[in-house]
């Protein structure tokens, strides 16, 4: 009888959580999908469209471009992203007017560095290298989630991201921003207190 009613609880919670899941803003997982396209085409103007106007008032838009594709086209290193597969919806909430949301996904990454043995980098000395990534990516995205592949010579990463969704107006057109500890100097200039609170 314990065991019955234990079970009974359990599915209980499950259902309870289940109603208090939160559903995505209309057009979030479509826009985001969307802006994700177009990093991995490698049309960063358009792509920032999708980014907070305030943002061009602290870093030129040509900046972030120029940034974007030095990245993204770096002689030394093959840089790959896959589409984010979304995992979790925080409660909308409002400030001054606007929407936002918080929102969880996993983006995975493919990293290859192309290195030529020579005088100077040995074949000995780019496999001792490739062990310090592979120890610096694991203690960066965690266990489990780096997986170096000796016959490509590539990293496999698993991320898990969170980003904000903002909409102004009641407005069809969404903005995100990515949020990440290294960012929140930035995430600070451009949102309130209230918003910075529920971000970080």
């Amino acid at each position: 009888m314990k065991t019955n009613n234990t079970i009974i609880v359990l599915l209980f919670l499950c259902t309870a959580l289940g109603l208090q899941a939160q559903k995505p803003l209309d057009g979030l997982k479509e826009q985001f999908t969307h802006y994700s396209q177009l990093v991995m085409d490698g049309a960063y103007d358009t792509a920032l469209d999708y980014s907070p106007e305030e943002i061009f008032t602290i870093v030129p838009r040509s900046l972030l471009i120029n940034v974007m594709e030095k990245t993204m086209n770096d002689p030394e290193m093959e840089f790959g992203l896959f589409l984010p597969e979304y995992t979790t919806f925080e409660k909308p909430f409002e400030d001054k007017g606007i929407i936002y949301q918080v929102f969880y996904y996993k983006q995975r990454i493919s990293l290859k560095f192309i290195e030529t043995p020579d005088e100077e980098n040995t074949e000995e000395s780019i496999d001792f290298s490739n062990k310090l990534r592979l120890e610096m990516f694991t203690s960066i995205y965690g266990e489990g989630n780096v997986i170096y592949d000796a016959a490509t010579v590539s990293y496999k990463i698993n991320t898990v991201k969170t980003a904000l969704a903002i909409n102004k107006d009641g407005a069809s057109h969404l903005y995100f921003a990515v949020i990440e500890e290294e960012r929140k100097e930035l995430m600070q200039k451009l949102f309130s207190d209230k918003v910075i609170k529920k971000i970080y």
